[in-house]
């Protein structure tokens, strides 16, 4: 198939997110004033905003402290000042070495080691949450309308394209990593023209050219230009016709400007996309249970300069380094705290955020317009921008003002349902015990270190301790210790002595009773991760039943990221849709490989996305299964088939469930009985949707007759399989009969001929058999020449017994008491006798 060409930009009513590759051509001014926006209105815009971002900033600087927390814990930076003057955690140690303290000889208990619990955890609730992709399934929004249910296989099809191209499954892992961290996540849905990630194409670029033509006679009658330097003499005539030329042909050189094919360029792709963003990245309302209560939302990230630059030509001079927002009071703090969590070093002496400029993005809600109480500018917003608007800045200049929807472009799942926008995180639980357990294991291993072996303390004024400098006490040797004065006459043990230190032997069970705790408070125990079993339950089935309440627990997480990929989902068919209706996206496709095959394209395009569909999160059994669970009801399945159990055998018997089976059980190089066929035969399916018939001449005729433009081979096929794979694919996509009635003829004669095949297949077959079973039975024995010449008498005589009996059943009736019937007899014992021995030597 070949894509539809993209235009050298994208269509100037299509909403596509402005980058380095998609720059906003015009300024904020000529926008303002395309749109007809009053200055008053912009500057209305954003006030509204700002009263918003002040309204909840105390909240949110009372939520903050406690989400840098769980980030630095999980970093590894646990030993943590708190500056009261910021409101931030520090460095402690740090700011130890840094102030000289270590110099003054006092004790510290600042170095020590680490325990990363928080990390632990993070790694084994990532681990268990991200064993698969939330599922979600569409369905059309109206199953009585062909187009809708047309969509509705497409757009699957279209979603299983957009994450893969979004990396759905490290897109997966970051989301569970903010919710265990911050307990939400959003994502970000929108168009964009990006070449480096979407890819690009070459498109044919015209433009005006110079052209210079030299003196030149034109032929009217063939059109043909003949330079003048060819002619040496009056008599001229066309090179091409050799018509006469005069001096009313003649064209004196000029130059002229024409549209000519200048070369190639490379256009970036539009495609959508998906981003994940944290709570420290954005602001709403905290009160809000959903994204649909919040009347706006703000999406503050720090951008390099020369990219704002670059994608706001007409703003550049005005965009500063360093520039922060003006809509809430508190663009300093955050800024700081933002470039923390990227940055090794810490924010009050990282220089980062000088040079990098905040991009703050703003959609602001219908209900929003009201929040001043001026009537005129409300009404003039609905009427502008009834479904939404969005503001955006850089520091407090504002570079793009444009229609949209909140919902439609962001979507956000919550770790607890009903308690606002930013709910708690399962750091928050995992924190204290972290600090806990740290400062538990700081006692022991002080104990360790300073205690364990005890302290030796001696009297100098009895006992010179430079007669023992140096030496070892090893065993068997004598070691000679002068003594002073008085201690002569006193004994040894009266000027050494050695301390005991005692620890309450219970601190050693403490440590593990913390994280005990601290495992099933936060729900992430070791069973869910295969680390460990439940105390105190010895049985199979107790265990079991253990790692299914575990399990229960985290259910409810991934149940709300089923319901948000469920809507962003949503969101990127709406956003995939409006590409292909503005042309700005032809096809897209997704490569399948099957065993032993080629690849194949399965397409999207705008013909079958012209419905509309609703994606709802699929109605599964849970967490999805680990490798280890799927290759165990794998194994099941093959035992029961063994066993003769219909539904194991029948689900096995198909090659699409034998594939299945092999990726999880077999090793990546063994080939699976049908794959091979029915990879080809969905080529061929392929190729007979989208291929009308042939024309060819029949050879023998010589008149024209219709072909299918890919049939089934006599002698390659393996019919069985072609069947199942046709029948499969008519019933998957019945739909197709009356979406496309020629493609579905042409397979429905494919199948037709198929099995025409398979009949003279099976009958040439059948006589095939029948030969070698003839050529292989032994030759029939042959009579001796004695045994032969009896037969020939025989043969003689039944011939004559015959002959005998004609001539008897032609006499006339004999007399009373006469009779003929001896005769009769025995010429028919001589014919039978004569028949036998034929069969005898035949056999």
């Amino acid at each position: 198939m070949s894509t539809v060409p993209m235009s050298p930009g994208p269509p100037q009513d299509l909403d596509i997110a402005y980058g380095p590759d998609n720059p906003q051509t015009e300024s904020i001014d000529q926008q303002q004033q395309q749109l007809q926006i009053p200055d008053a209105y912009k500057d209305l815009m954003v006030r509204t905003i700002t009263i918003y971002r002040e309204q909840w900033a105390p909240d949110r600087l009372l939520r903050l402290p406690q989400w840098m927390k769980n980030v630095l814990m999980f970093r590894g930076q646990q030993i943590l000042g708190w500056d009261q003057g910021s409101g931030t955690y520090f460095d402690a140690l740090a700011w130890w070495r840094k102030e000289g303290k270590q110099q003054d000889g006092a004790d510290t208990y600042l170095e020590k080691y680490i325990n990363n619990i928080t990390q632990m955890l993070e790694t084994a609730f990532v681990g268990t949450m991200s064993r698969g992709v939330p599922p979600t399934i569409v369905r059309p929004e109206n199953a009585e309308i062909l187009a809708d249910v047309t969509t509705a296989k497409a757009a699957q099809e279209a979603i299983a394209i957009i994450e893969r191209m979004n990396r759905i499954r490290q897109m997966v892992r970051i989301e569970n990593n903010l919710l265990y961290l911050y307990g939400a996540y959003f994502k970000y849905t929108r168009a964009v023209l990006d070449g480096d990630w979407a890819g690009w194409e070459e498109q044919d670029e015209f433009g005006q050219i110079q052209v210079t033509r030299p003196d030149r006679y034109h032929c009217f009658g063939c059109g043909k230009d003949n330079p003048s330097e060819q002619f040496d003499d009056d008599n001229k005539a066309c090179a091409g016709c050799n018509k006469p030329l005069g001096a009313e042909s003649f064209y004196p050189s000029e130059t002229t400007t024409e549209i000519a094919f200048k070369g190639q360029k490379r256009v970036p792709k539009a495609m959508v996309r998906w981003t994940l963003h944290g709570p420290m990245e954005i602001d709403c309302n905290p009160q809000a249970k959903t994204l649909e209560d919040t009347p706006i939302l703000s999406f503050d990230q720090e951008v390099d300069i020369g990219s704002l630059r670059l994608t706001f030509p007409g703003m550049a001079e005005q965009i500063t380094e360093g520039a922060e927002v003006g809509t809430t009071p508190n663009a300093s703090y955050e800024k700081l705290r933002r470039s923390e969590v990227y940055s090794m070093g810490w924010g009050y002496t990282s220089d980062s955020q000088n040079q990098q400029a905040t991009y703050s993005q703003n959609w602001m809600q219908p209900t929003s317009y009201w929040r001043l109480g001026d009537k005129a500018f409300a009404n003039w917003m609905l009427d502008n921008f009834p479904r939404g608007c969005k503001v955006s800045l850089v520091g407090t200049k504002v570079v793009d003002i444009r229609e949209a929807a909140l919902t439609k472009e962001w979507s956000c799942c919550l770790l607890h349902e009903n308690v606002g926008l930013y709910p708690p995180a399962i750091a928050d639980n995992v924190v204290p015990f972290n600090e806990r357990f740290n400062d538990t294991m700081n006692i022991i291993d002080d104990w360790i270190e300073r205690c364990a072996a005890g302290m030796t303390i001696y009297d100098r004024s009895k006992i010179d301790s430079r007669e023992m400098s140096g030496r070892s006490m090893a065993n068997g040797v004598l070691n000679g210790i002068q003594t002073k004065g008085s201690g002569i006459d006193k004994p040894l043990a009266d000027s050494i002595f050695q301390f005991k230190f005692a620890l309450d032997p219970q601190i050693f069970s403490y440590p593990g009773m913390l994280l005990n705790f601290c495992e099933l408070i936060s729900g992430v125990t070791p069973q869910t991760f295969g680390a460990g079993t439940q105390d105190n339950v010895d049985t199979f089935g107790g265990q079991k039943q253990a790692l299914d309440m575990a399990l229960t627990k985290l259910n409810i997480y991934w149940e709300n990221e089923k319901e948000e990929h469920a809507v962003a989902s949503q969101n990127a068919i709406e956003c995939l849709q409006k590409l292909m209706e503005a042309g700005a996206v032809g096809e897209i496709w997704d490569v399948i490989q099957a065993n032993g095959s080629e690849f194949r394209n399965n397409y999207v395009n705008l013909n079958k996305m012209q419905g509309r569909i609703k994606v709802y999160p699929d109605i599964d059994q849970g967490l999805p299964q680990s490798p280890e669970q799927i290759r165990s009801t794998m194994m099941q399945l093959v035992e029961m088939a063994s066993k003769n159990n219909p539904i194991a055998t029948n689900i096995l018997d198909i090659v699409p469930n034998q594939e299945s089976f092999m990726a999880v059980c077999g090793t990546p190089d063994m080939v699976i009985p049908g794959a091979a066929q029915r990879a080809k035969t969905q080529q061929d399916l392929n190729t007979l949707m989208e291929n009308d018939w042939q024309v060819i001449v029949d050879p023998q005729t010589g008149k024209e007759a219709p072909q299918l433009p890919v049939m089934p081979d006599k002698y390659i096929e393996d019919f069985p399989v072609l069947r199942d794979t046709v029948r499969l694919f008519c019933q998957e996509n019945w739909d197709f009969k009356k979406t496309n009635p020629g493609g579905w003829m042409r397979v429905m004669s494919y199948l037709q001929m198929a099995m025409d095949m398979e009949a003279g297949v099976a009958a040439e077959e059948q006589q095939r058999q029948l030969h070698v079973k003839m050529a292989g039975m032994p030759p029939p024995k042959q009579p001796s020449p004695q045994e032969q010449q009896v037969a020939a008498l025989l043969t003689q005589d039944g011939a004559r017994a015959v002959q005998r009996l004609q001539e008897l059943s032609e006499m006339p009736p004999l007399g009373k008491n006469g009779s003929i019937a001896a005769q009769v007899s025995a010429a028919k014992e001589i014919e039978e006798a004569a028949l036998k021995l034929q069969k005898q030597m035949n056999e």
